[in-house]
């Protein structure tokens, strides 16, 4: 009797064993992981996470951690959201700079497949985050879309990064101003937003409150309204970065989108005072000067424009691509609007041309409409 219940005893001490001590010392290690993790150990991390892995291969925290492990440290100087736009990061400037992003996406890629979410929800948004900008500098962007999709749609009041480049990505490359709206609107309510980069946002709602008022308003009052909401924005924007030192491209933007507004509403003065304080902001003279021509088209000053326009492009404006696109687009078409139709033809071609499969020109919301609106216009010459 007493040798049947020792060898019961072993049994249950034996199957115990089987079933719960190797969890046990998997998660020792990756106790141990986290640790080394929390003191940027990248390399011990990832030896004690793969020792965790030979105790139980089927858990998701340790294909997660270990794919943190292989991005490795942060640089502190990189803007995270300012490579969000970007078609295709560079590793070196990119905010994992010594990061290995194929590895880092084989890891998270498991964890997923492990059911990651079912284990802990932060830890699932993180590897969402990670593996979706993992993709971006590996150069598959609709896959990290896809992926930041996926965090926006499981995490709606904490996914602020998420929010940004799938808001980037519709503003830029997949022509959509208004789920780019929505998604910037979103960003800025986010429960996670980083006030860092609030001025960012608003810029882009200025921008696209520019875009909604000369392509989606139906009516002067209505246009008017979306003018008023671009201003408001613009200067928030303008607010926001004063208050933090900085004078980015997003700070320079918000000045000319001001400026346009001020030439939407005839005030050619404040216009040009708003395009200068951007040229100073970027440390470059006259690199925003086609505003000033832009921003009378849109007030359909089209004599001021072409005027404008020409003074800039005799001033050698086309060193600076995106800029110099604009003139083109303003003498062209306020060229049309006036019925020059050698100008309208020749300035019109040349933006066409110029931003033709353009590297230094995004194919971005703006573009893509002036570039259907030229060929509407030379079809009708």
């Amino acid at each position: 009797m007493q040798k049947n219940r020792i060898i019961i005893s072993l049994v249950i001490l034996l199957v115990f064993s089987w079933l719960f001590v190797p969890g046990f010392i998997a998660g020792y290690y990756v106790d141990r992981g986290n640790q080394a993790l929390a003191r940027n150990d990248f390399e011990s991390a990832k030896d004690l996470f793969t020792k965790s892995l030979r105790f139980d291969r089927d858990n998701p925290k340790s294909y997660a951690y270990l794919g943190i492990a292989e991005l490795g440290k942060s640089n502190p100087s990189i803007l995270l959201p300012n490579t969000l736009g970007s078609y295709a990061i560079q590793k070196e400037s990119s905010y994992y700079p010594a990061g290995n992003y194929q590895g880092a996406a084989e890891q998270f890629e498991k964890s997923l497949r492990l059911n990651i979410e079912d284990a802990n929800s932060p830890l699932y948004q993180r590897v969402l985050n990670n593996l979706a900008y993992s993709y971006l500098v590996l150069g598959d962007r609709k896959k990290a879309i896809e992926i930041y999709r996926e965090e926006i749609s499981h995490f709606p009041n904490s996914s602020f990064y998420a929010k940004m480049a799938v808001a980037y990505d519709d503003f830029f490359y997949e022509n959509n101003p208004d789920e780019s709206f929505n998604l910037f609107i979103e960003a800025l309510e986010s429960g996670d937003a980083d006030s860092d980069y609030v001025y960012q946002i608003n810029t882009y709602i200025a921008r696209l409150y520019l875009y909604k008022a000369q392509y989606s308003s139906a009516d002067v009052s209505t246009a008017r309204q979306y003018f008023a909401a671009a201003e408001r924005a613009a200067l928030n924007a303008i607010a926001e970065a004063n208050s933090l030192r900085v004078t980015d491209l997003a700070v320079q933007n918000a000045y000319n989108a001001l400026g346009i507004v001020r030439g939407a509403e005839g005030n050619i003065s404040e216009m040009e005072q708003m395009v200068e304080t951007a040229n100073e902001l970027a440390g470059i003279p006259n690199i925003y000067d086609c505003v000033i021509a832009y921003g009378n088209l849109v007030g359909e000053d089209y004599g001021q424009a072409i005027a404008a326009g020409k003074s800039a492009i005799s001033a050698d404006a086309k060193t600076y691509p995106y800029p110099y696109s604009l003139c083109l687009w303003a003498v062209g078409k306020a060229s049309y609007k006036l019925q020059n139709t050698a100008d309208a033809k020749r300035y019109l071609e040349e933006y066409l041309l110029l931003t033709e499969n353009n590297p230094n020109i995004a194919d971005n919301i703006f573009v893509h409409k002036y570039r259907e609106e030229t060929k509407e216009m030379l079809q009708a010459l």
